[in-house]
């Protein structure tokens, strides 16, 4: 009798060691996964920052005081949908003509996001670029997309004291914010959205 006790009380912790390794295993795939996930999206969004300022320092390149550096943003739904904006090439020999480069945002709609018990429609940034042809202009070519997980885009004007104002004659910094999704989102990730915004002062005339 007394070996049977032994036998089932060894099978118990038996049994009870093993469910514990089980969710030691199954808790820290999770945390493989999760940790992958929220590198892919810090990845995305240092990629995204970096277009974002590259184009911005360009803003308004080789324009003088006279001439519009950018259109105002297009709000929608929350988010900056469209923005255009532009920049003069050096002008090249013989003629020294300068070339007016236009470029544009557009905030695409990708798919939805489900974050516990909320669903996120998902964005994407298109980059276009066209040039200016004597009178008119060339067409759209793309050059360009973000991640394809944004929940959140906005572009904001500020003046010189970081107050938001409406005009493109007022404006003194553009300020950038945006969120991303991870790729690979897990029941208990703490990390659903990662947010990032820069502020970039706009080249003098």
């Amino acid at each position: 009798m007394w070996f049977i006790f032994d036998n089932l009380r060894a099978l118990m912790i038996a049994g009870a060691v093993l469910i514990i390794l089980l969710t030691a295993m199954t808790r820290q795939r999770e945390l493989g996964v999760e940790q992958l996930s929220v590198y892919a999206a810090k990845s995305h969004s240092l990629d995204l920052a970096e277009w974002l300022e590259d184009d911005i320092s360009t803003l308004g390149s080789n324009f003088d005081s006279t001439t519009i550096r950018f259109l105002l943003p297009t709000l929608q739904g929350g988010n900056t949908t469209q923005f255009i904006f532009h920049r003069d090439t050096v002008g090249a020999a013989p003629d020294f003509d300068k070339v007016r480069i236009e470029t544009r945002y557009r905030l695409i709609d990708t798919k939805m996001a489900v974050l516990k018990d909320t669903t996120i429609q998902m964005h994407q940034i298109i980059r276009d670029l066209r040039i200016q042809q004597g009178a008119g202009w060339s067409a759209w070519v793309e050059d360009g997309r973000s991640s394809p997980r944004m929940s959140y885009f906005m572009i904001s004007l500020l003046d010189g004291l970081g107050q938001l104002v409406t005009t493109e004659s007022e404006t003194v910094f553009l300020k950038m914010d945006f969120t991303i999704i991870p790729p690979f989102p897990q029941g208990r990730q703490y990390l659903n959205q990662l947010s990032w915004g820069t502020t970039i002062r706009l080249r003098p005339y």
